[in-house]
């Protein structure tokens, strides 16, 4: 299905049609394309850099094919991009240093793929981002400090990867509603945690977290779940003695610690 409208705004999108074959790098000449989505189909092949000259291009919905390949740097020149959808592929290597470029963006998608290396510090530079999806690849190392300028992010999905180092640069993230990083080799303790009022949901599950279960915890008034189970966190002489073992965040921490 293609639409135009008034602006001469071209959107075309082919979802869960079965389509086959690798994507067209022509598209990447139809400079009045606003939105691409061709998800749910069984595209292979690489990603056209190509994507990169659409400077209308707000919406790119790749997700659920069979692409392969690294993600071209060239891609990231797209710069009106507000959603980018790569998720459920078979996509390898590192994440471009120029992913920075897309000022814009608001929601990043990269789950579910191959991806390796370190997170770039030119991630740091996406402070209109609302939802950053990282989980399920092989990403390492410890995050960047530059992430911290992602003031405007509510989502963080972090599951699944070999990250390393403390939570340090997360807790600056004060409009986190759901950070979900179970499942890589973050350390250090739950303390820089703390003032993420806005949390909702807090998944840490098996991790190399140590300590106890920080007071500042009782700040966070809004959370309905939490999992820090397979970690040294929590001991029982350690329960802060400001937060009620009883109250609605008691219970939440006490089940997100296998205590009940």
């Amino acid at each position: 299905m293609s639409t135009w409208n008034l602006e001469g705004r071209l959107e075309l999108e082919f979802a869960c049609m079965q389509l086959r074959g690798r994507v067209p790098r022509v598209l990447g000449s139809v400079h009045s394309m606003t939105k691409l989505v061709l998800r749910e189909n069984q595209l292979e092949g690489s990603i056209p850099p190509e994507f990169g000259n659409l400077q209308r291009l707000e919406e790119l919905d790749l997700s659920y094919n069979c692409l392969s390949g690294c993600l071209p740097p060239e891609l990231f020149r797209a710069r009106q991009l507000k959603t980018l959808n790569v998720c459920g592929n078979q996509l390898i290597g590192p994440i471009p240093p120029t992913v920075g470029q897309l000022n814009n963006l608001i929601y990043l998608d990269l789950s579910e793929n191959g991806l390796t290396g370190f997170l770039p510090p030119q991630c740091g530079q996406l402070e209109n981002c609302r939802e950053l999806y990282l989980s399920f690849n092989e990403l390492e190392g410890p995050l960047p400090e530059e992430l911290s300028s992602l003031t405007r992010i509510t989502h963080l999905f972090l599951q699944n990867n070999k990250f390393t180092g403390d939570l340090r640069v997360l807790g600056r993230l004060g409009s986190l509603c759901r950070l979900e990083a179970n499942d890589n080799q973050f350390s250090g303790g739950l303390k820089v945690l703390g003032n993420l009022v806005s949390l909702f949901k807090l998944q840490l599950a098996n991790n190399n977290l140590t300590g106890p279960i920080p007071s500042n915890f009782m700040n966070l008034v809004n959370l309905c779940s939490f999992n820090a189970v397979g970690n040294k966190v929590g001991a029982w002489h350690t329960w802060p003695a400001d937060i009620d073992y009883n109250s609605g965040l008691g219970k939440v921490l006490r089940r997100g610690l296998g205590w009940a």
